[in-house]
């Protein structure tokens, strides 16, 4: 084996044994607990929207906020960000270890990794967003505001569209992915079911397969919005996750169409909780 290759192998190797440390397996289901939270309140918030009610739609951003706006909501801010900070720790063990021994070889290999990797990056930026409003810090822009400064400044730049155009693409695909895992029951392989109630059991298939379609085809919404914008050279085209529930909401039939989505993510919460008590994290 090449020198690059052995490196390359006792990394992974490393993150493995990491991955089977308790603090950072404690701190992985910490992470799933929070992201559960996260979308409890996406979920019920949409569905109050669709239901005629005071909701609205938002994105993760939007939901730690209105979670900080609740009684004790600045320790209940404060309790999530280390959750969340759990969850971008167990996507780097991921990335860099592979403890679930789900990855494919070459190129899909390597886009497994970036994409754990972004994804830890993101609940990164999430934990701090949290620390910040737990110390009174301001709320950030949403990310439909986020998505459009982004791709307004990607634009300006040699081969922007293009850019534009990849970071669609990766939207996209990773939209198309979590539909994927959903349907096909993939995610049952990383679930030890064995000690569950019989609800748990009973209920993890069905909450995986809703609740991953569901947040997938917002997903890859996303993806669509960012890829019109790159085509049409404007920055207005794109959107983020709550935007792409509005853009839901305007269809015909939009509040019905919204309401669906909204139980959907509210499938995923829930399944994200049965995630970080019967995930085996660590490996087989």
């Amino acid at each position: 084996m090449s020198v690059p290759g052995e490196a390359l192998r006792e990394v992974e190797r490393a993150g493995a044994r990491q991955a089977r440390h308790p603090w950072v397996k404690a701190l992985g289901r910490a992470g799933y607990a929070a992201k559960a939270t996260v979308y409890a309140l996406i979920g019920g918030l949409a569905l109050q929207l669709a239901l005629g009610g005071a909701g609205r739609t938002t994105d993760s951003r939007g939901a730690i906020a209105t979670l900080g706006r609740a009684p004790l909501g600045k320790a209940l801010v404060l309790v999530l960000a280390v959750g969340l900070a759990g969850m971008a720790l167990w996507m780097f063990v991921e990335a860099v270890g592979d403890p679930d021994r789900r990855r494919r070889s070459g190129l899909l290999a390597a886009a497994s990794r970036v994409g754990e990797v972004v994804a830890g990056l993101g609940y990164v930026a999430l934990a701090y967003a949290a620390v910040r409003l737990a110390f009174g810090g301001g709320a950030r822009p949403s990310g439909d505001a986020a998505a459009r400064s982004w791709t307004a400044r990607a634009l300006q730049l040699p081969a922007g569209r293009w850019i534009v155009l990849a970071g669609a693409a990766i939207v996209l695909v990773v939209g198309v992915r979590q539909i994927r895992t959903g349907l096909t029951r993939g995610f049952l392989e990383t679930l030890d079911l064995a000690a569950a109630g019989g609800r748990v059991r009973r209920w993890a298939a069905p909450l995986g397969v809703a609740g991953l379609s569901a947040q997938g085809a917002v997903f890859a919404l996303v993806g669509v919005f960012f890829a019109v914008a790159a085509l049409r050279h404007d920055a207005r085209e794109a959107t983020g996750f709550d935007g792409a529930l509005a853009a839901i909401a305007r269809q015909p039939a939009g509040m019905a169409l919204l309401g669906a989505v909204a139980l959907g993510l509210l499938a995923y919460a829930a399944f994200s909780a049965i995630e970080g008590r019967h995930r085996r994290l660590g490996g087989p």
